[in-house]
């Protein structure tokens, strides 16, 4: 029954159309061989199901050949053996014995040499499931092998696919550590397996089987031991193929030619027993010389790196060839012109000569020197020989010693006695090159001994050649590029020379430290005194962009010398202030000079934050250069008004700079550490000890006893770099707030006793002056502060000290938060620097509700007493207190309602007055201003139930429509949503995440209707005139709208677009009618469809939109703070124009070219560089079309 089973499924894969049902014949077998403990008969009943198919009478191959193609019977007889294949495939690999397997291996193989058309494919898959079987037996393989062997020429006939399956068959065997065992046992040395193998697949191409075939010859020649004439014949089966390349079209598998190309290279390394062959071979392909490609050769000489690094015995396999290697390898390098070719060619001299030992690497740099020393002095050839030399020497240590102590003597002669700038460059880079390689010798883990060539680079390096050559080209008054040059590469020399070190000894640097400041004080003059002076390192001879040049390389340099000396960095910054104290007791500082400080102190900055410095030498140094400029603006303010009238843009100067020097060493800091979170906290106890040791040195700043002052560890306890270095910048800003303020008794009516005003210092400024540098001192104490953890801000109560100003008011002081009326207000820049780093939880709630009326207090008053700029400092504070005010609990809801029920109530007010005819004109209108920034931070954390948002509601609904200050309130809805630095997410801001997605909905979705309001009527003859809602209200949407993102509105577009077309010519010029332009823009890149339809009163209420706006501009009318809204009406409108002709199909846009030609061409004219160019090319897209 069994036995008919069988027959009945054989039948059914052979006359299965699909691989379902072959799969289902074959697993129903499978099971059928499996359900019987003893299946020696099941087995043979299965094998000889298919007997119909094999036997003589099915057909034979004299008859299959008569045809013009395979015939029928070669195909079911095909499809019987895949049936006993699949069987296998899907058999469990303990189901057959060891006699099983060998028997059907015999059978499989047999099918080799007796049925090449049918039973190849089959065969292969079926012996390749056999050798997973549990039970399959080594000594087969060899038999196996020699089977399949028998195919011979008839291999390449079969498909890609069926070799495949063979060479995945070999590769399984020699990968198998007991079927090489066996084979290496059977065979020895001849490896007569092999001969076999070799002939069959010499004539392999496809990609993917290559990959396979090349991987079982590296296995042979690693694994076993093959005679030299079994080594001889494999290395011409795969050196055939070398090199080796691939067309793009004969990779559907993926392979690339690289693949193909490690592969062969990985065979000719394999064994050091080929060096005879290989070798030879890849020089031989190398010295044909123009014949060979750039690809090729750089293929050649990786392959040959690849011999020279991995061969074992190198005494064998490297060392006779060394001198061949050279001879041919130098040219490539002497007489090379293409990078890619001489950098791998001096990989693989460096590789050549990492494999020798003491005494031939002696010999063979004896045999290199002979043309490395005429070369070095030769000017044609000094950078060949040069980078010959830096491979050789950076190979190990050993080769690096030789070649120092045998090289430095001649290239220091020859800089000396050089007539040519350009080959002492030359030789210059060379030393920089072994320094560099210097730097970076690999040790070991081994004992370090003293080399010899250790001498040669220390004090005397320096002192002969570097400092001889700097002195003798920067007192030269010729300029050149090859002398610039020059230079720029002595700077990378010295710096690189102040980080050597002792071979025997990493903490001994081989300069003295008299030679490291004399180093860094010669950078230092283009890095830092030029920029401050504001001269020339070469004086009349230098450019400014090659002063630029040698400037930024200064700079460089010095960024890499410092953690290598960091005790030099005090010298730098000696220079630093002396250069600063001369250039200000000359008497002739000009307005140049707070630029130039700046400039300076941001590559001082650099220096600090150097990748290559460590964490204590970031904060040592940090700490240091703020104590420089301390000094320097200690020094500033000191200087009487009157004989340096530049000096209040000097204080804000040094002010910025340090703001600079916190922000780069903290965050370089965080970015160590990955966390700014660092424990222990700071705490109240701890900063007062750290206060009172470290204050007074912050207070008189001198740089020269910076290193004496106590470091916080050692103060109050442990903590991590970061806390210290953060800990100090608080006090810094706590003495700043100090210095540039004041309390005391005063006679203005609303300042109250202990309130805070500007020190006497800041008061001989300019008022514009004042504000901008307290403005620069409130952006330092915000980056400071909201580094610190909430913990640690509650802890030292900054919130507090926000509105003292960190003044002791423990006797008298302000009351708690309200702002000093002093000096007009304007200390309110330093509070709001503390209060934006704040964390909504480190602000005590009773203050924050105080601090909020009374902020609402002066900025919805009539006529306000401050500027405009204490105004926006004012309104900043505004929103961040409404931000930060945090409605949780009834009560906090019901105060935060209540705050906005004021607010409503001072609107209500406003609108009813009339306006001013004395005073500020717009107070109204900058009011409003205030209100609409008290929302922005409101919404930024909106409340989703609308009864708690009654003054949004209010504003929004009324504010356009009001008949005496809609229109102008109108333009000021972008305040709601515009981008603010004080609502920025490192300011820890709360902003929920469908902020604006709410806003839309609530302050413009809503209104939509109202902007389509019907024309009013008019008398007869005259146009219908746009009602003044509608405009306004159409201006607010607007407003609001181009701030947001067009994933907010875009469901709304047609509707928006309708709005567009009909109030774009009834938007007043300038802001108005800009955020309508900015809309319009955003729509026609997101979604252009949605103006296909308009696209006529579209083009013409735009192009209307631009002749208003020049003549405007040319006339004069509206000119100043419109100005720029009008050159951006111009730029909008021209982008729309430009992007239209682009977007649409020419038949959309064709009917407009006409009337559009003449206005573009003079828009080519226009008066600003950015829209000329704009115009341009708008009316080269619209003369395109046709």
């Amino acid at each position: 029954m069994a036995g008919s089973k069988f027959d009945e499924l054989a039948l059914q894969y052979v006359l299965a159309i699909d691989q379902p049902a072959e799969a289902a014949a074959a697993a129903e077998a499978a099971t059928l061989i499996q359900s019987s403990s003893n299946n020696r008969i099941l087995v043979g009943q299965w094998v000889s199901s298919i007997n119909r198919w094999i036997s003589p009478d099915a057909g034979s191959g004299d008859r299959m050949d008569e045809g013009s193609g395979l015939d029928q019977d070669l195909i079911s007889r095909a499809k019987a053996l895949d049936f006993l294949a699949s069987t296998l495939e899907v058999l469990n690999r303990d189901a057959l014995r060891a006699d099983q397997v060998k028997l059907l291996a015999a059978f499989f193989g047999s099918l080799f040499s007796s049925d090449h058309r049918a039973g190849v494919a089959a065969s292969a898959k079926a012996l390749k499931q056999l050798t997973q079987m549990k039970a399959f037996q080594p000594a087969l393989a060899s038999d196996i092998i020699g089977n399949v062997s028998k195919l011979g020429d008839d291999f390449k006939l079969q498909a890609p696919a069926t070799r495949l399956e063979l060479f995945e068959l070999f590769n399984g065997f020699f990968a198998d550590p007991s079927v090489v065992k066996d084979l290496s046992t059977r065979h020895g040395e001849g490896s007569e397996f092999m001969t076999g193998l070799l002939a069959l697949c010499r004539s392999e191409r496809d990609p993917k089987n290559l990959l396979i075939w090349f991987s079982i010859l590296q296995i042979f020649l690693r694994s076993f031991s093959p005679s030299k004439e079994m080594l001889e014949a494999t290395f011409k089966a795969f050196s055939a193929y070398f090199p080796i390349s691939l067309r793009a079209s004969t990779t559907p598998s993926g392979i690339t030619a690289d693949d193909l190309k490690r592969a062969v290279r990985a065979c000719f390394s394999a064994d050091y027993r080929l060096a005879g062959l290989t070798i030879p071979f890849l020089i031989g392909k190398l010295d044909q010389g123009d014949a060979v490609t750039v690809a090729v050769k750089v293929d050649i000489l990786q392959t040959l790196e690849a011999c020279l690094s991995q061969y074992e015995e190198p005494q064998q396999s490297v060392v006779p060839y060394m001198d061949q290697v050279w001879n041919s390898l130098k040219y490539e390098v002497r007489n090379g012109e293409v990078a890619d070719t001489v950098e791998a060619t001096l990989k693989t001299i460096a590789a050549l000569t990492r494999r020798l030992d003491d005494g031939n690497l002696r010999a063979f740099f004896t045999s290199a020197w002979r043309d490395l020393g005429d070369d070095l002095a030769n000017p044609s050839y000094a950078a060949q020989a040069g980078r010959l030399l830096v491979a050789i020497s950076g190979a190990s240590i050993r080769s690096f010693d030789l070649a120092a102590s045998q090289s430095m003597s001649l290239i220091q002669s020859t800089i000396k006695n050089s007539k040519t700038s350009s080959h002492q460059q030359d030789l210059v880079i060379v030393l920089n090159s072994l320094l560099l390689v210097r730097t970076h010798l690999d040790y070991g883990d081994r004992d370090r001994i003293e080399l010899s060539s250790d001498a040669l680079f220390g004090d005397t390096l320096f002192t002969d050649i570097y400092q001889r050559l700097w002195e003798e080209f920067v007192n030269d008054d010729t300029t050149g590029a090859e002398k610039n040059g020059l230079l720029q590469k002595l700077m990378e020399g010295m710096a690189t020379l102040v980080g050597q070190r002792a071979s025997n000894d990493q903490t001994k640097r081989l300069c003295s430290d008299q030679t490291c400041v004399l180093i860094l004080g010669q950078l230092a003059k283009p890095a830092i005194v030029c920029p401050l002076t504001d001269t020339a390192l070469l004086g009349s001879a230098s450019t400014p962009a090659t002063q630029d040049a040698l400037q930024d390389s200064a700079a460089s340099s010095l960024t890499r010398a410092i953690p290598q000396f960091p005790e030099g960095f005090q010298q730098v910054l000696l220079i630093f202030l002396s250069t600063v104290k001369s250039v200000l007791d000359s008497q002739t500082v000009t307005a140049d000079l707070s630029v130039n400080i700046q400039v300076a102190a941001a590559t001082l900055s650099d220096i600090v934050c150097s990748d290559t410095a460590s964490e204590s030498t970031t904060s040592a140094t940090s700490r240091a250069l703020t104590y420089a400029l301390l000094q320097g603006l200690s020094k500033v303010l000191s200087i009487p008004a009157q004989s340096a009238p530049e000096k209040q843009q000097l204080v804000s100067a040094f002010i910025a700079s340090i703001h600079l020097n916190v922000t780069k060493s903290l965050q370089t800091l965080v970015k160590r550490s990955g966390s700014e979170t660092q424990t222990p906290p700071i705490t109240k106890e701890w900063f007062s000890q750290y206060q009172n040791a470290v204050a007074d040195s912050i207070a008189s700043p001198n740089l020269r006893n910076a290193d004496a002052v106590p470091t916080a560890e050692s103060v109050a306890g442990p903590v991590s770099t970061f806390t210290q270095l953060l800990a100090f910048y608080l006090l810094v800003v706590r003495e700043l707030y100090i210095s540039f303020t004041c309390t005391g008794q005063v006679s203005t009516e609303d300042a109250s006793p202990g309130s805070v005003g500007l020190s006497t210092a800041v008061l001989e400024f300019t008022t514009n002056d004042q504000e901008v540098c307290l403005h620069h001192l409130g952006l330092l104490a915000s980056s400071v502060v909201r580094s610190l953890s909430q913990e640690e801000q509650v802890a030292l109560s900054l919130d507090k000290g926000a509105f003292v100003l960190f003044h002791d008011n423990s006797t008298t002081g302000p009351v708690a938060g309200t702002f000093s009326p002093r000096d007009k207000f304007r200390t309110v820049p330093l509070t709001m620097g503390v209060l934006q780093g704040l964390h909504p939880a480190a602000i005590d709630d009773q203050l924050l509700v105080s601090a909020l009326e009374n902020v609402l207090h002066h900025l919805l008053s009539p006529n306000p007493d401050f500027s405009l700029t204490t105004r926006a400092a004012l309104d900043n504070v505004l929103t961040i207190l409404s931000n930060k005010h945090q409605p949780k609990g009834a009560e906090r809801s019901a105060k935060r309602l209540e705050i906005q029920d004021s607010i409503i109530k001072s609107y209500e007010q406003i609108v009813q007055t009339e306006p001013a005819t004395k005073g500020d004109p717009l107070w109204q209108v900058r009011a409003f201003s205030s209100i609409l920034q008290y929302l922005a931070g409101d919404v930024t954390r909106f409340q989703g139930n609308p009864a708690e948002n009654k003054l949004l509601q209010h504003i929004c609904e009324h504010a356009p429509r009001d008949e005496r200050y809609g229109d102008a309130f109108a333009k000021c809805f972008g305040i709601l949503v515009s981008p603010k630095q004080c609502l920025s997410s490192e300011n820890h801001v709360i902003r929920k995440r469908l902020s604006e997605q709410w806003i839309y909905h609530q302050a413009v979705q809503p209104y939509y209707s109202e902007c389509l309001l019907p024309p009013k009527a008019s008398e007869a003859g005259e146009k219908p005139s746009v009602p003044r809602a509608a405009r306004a209200r159409a201006a607010a949407v607007f407003a609001v709208l181009q701030h947001l993102k067009y994933e907010h509105y875009g469901a709304d577009a047609a509707q928006i677009v309708r709005i567009v077309v009909s109030r774009l010519s009834a938007l007043g010029p300038g802001q108005e009618v800009d955020s309508c332009l900015a809309v319009l823009n955003t729509i026609l890149d997101k979604e252009p469809s949605a103006l296909k339809e308009h696209l006529g009163p579209l083009i013409r209420g735009v192009t209307q939109v631009y002749r208003e706006s020049i003549e405007l501009a040319r006339s004069g009318a509206r000119r100043g703070q419109n100005d720029r809204s009008f050159h951006s009406n111009r730029k909008h409108a021209l982008t729309f124009l430009c992007r239209a002709a682009t977007v649409y199909e020419t038949s959309h846009v064709l009917p407009h070219r006409q009337s559009l030609l003449r206005p573009l061409s003079m828009a080519c004219g226009d008066p600003v560089r950015e829209i000329r160019r704009i115009a341009l090319a708008t009316r080269q897209a619209w003369e395109a079309l046709n």
